[in-house]
């Protein structure tokens, strides 16, 4: 009696098959579908920073507002909104 047979290597094939077909679709259409499901969202993770072994910086668009959020492990947390910029060509 074998463990393996021909329609296990079959079954196993066509599963690879279809992950790689499924990997290439979202790859093709990562653009619209990171839109897609981001488009409701209030809150949008910006950049995070490494300040040292144990703080870290955040920086968050609120509702259209950036705000810097640090972090550490023995300190405290402080939030700060910052003020708006203007477009880069005006002054």
């Amino acid at each position: 009696m074998t463990l393996v047979q021909t329609q296990h290597w079959l079954i196993v094939a066509l599963f690879m098959a279809a992950l790689l077909v499924v990997w290439a679709v979202v790859k093709l259409f990562k653009t619209p579908l990171r839109q897609r499901l981001s488009a409701d969202r209030r809150m949008a993770l910006t950049e995070v920073l490494p300040l040292g072994a144990d703080q870290r910086a955040v920086l968050m668009s609120v509702d259209g507002r950036d705000v810097l959020i640090v972090t550490g492990r023995r300190t405290g947390t402080a939030v700060e909104v910052l003020p708006t910029r203007a477009p880069e060509g005006q002054a």
